[in-house]
């Protein structure tokens, strides 16, 4: 239901997906699969997201991570915090993401797993990724640097591009 409401842009079918996926979760929350309720509070998570509920989509990430640890959507927390004005303190965040991509055994060459040394105030990962930059195709270097512009900030961005 939810596939189908982000493709025809429904947004009455979205709500029917949040209620059902909040059903089941009522119902649920202690199902001895982890992974399972992590992936329906996930979907809750997108539909919140569509429907422009970033704080609940962000509550429900963020639970879905004691369920099912994911480096990659730890750092897209931090980052939707960030988008919020919450970014007082968000080296916590940040730090956390770093610990996940490192348990998880991620490539040090991740450009998802650097930016989060970055961010998480690690100054060595900057020249990583601006030393990774320089062994990269033209089609992945792009991509690379279209990453780094999201989650940097202009002066941190720049320092990669020298």
């Amino acid at each position: 239901m939810l596939l189908k409401a982000t493709r025809t842009h429904d947004e009455n079918l979205t709500h029917q997906a949040k209620d059902k996926f909040s059903n089941w979760l009522q119902n649920n929350k202690d199902h001895s699969n982890k992974k399972l309720v992590a992936k329906v509070l996930r979907s809750r998570a997108d539909a919140y997201m569509m429907l422009g509920e970033k704080s609940k989509a962000i509550s429900d990430y963020q639970e879905s991570i004691q369920y099912d640890p994911v480096a990659s959507l730890q750092l897209l927390i931090c980052h939707f915090k960030q988008e919020q004005g919450n970014s007082s303190n968000l080296q916590p965040c940040y730090v956390k993401a770093v610990d996940l991509f490192y348990k998880q055994k991620i490539s040090t060459k991740n450009s998802s797993f650097l930016l989060a040394r970055i961010l998480s105030g690690d100054k060595i990962a900057i020249t990583e990724y601006r030393n990774l930059l320089k062994t990269l195709t033209k089609k992945q270097k792009t991509s690379y640097e279209m990453e780094a512009q999201v989650y940097l900030d202009d002066v941190t961005y720049e320092e990669i591009l020298k």
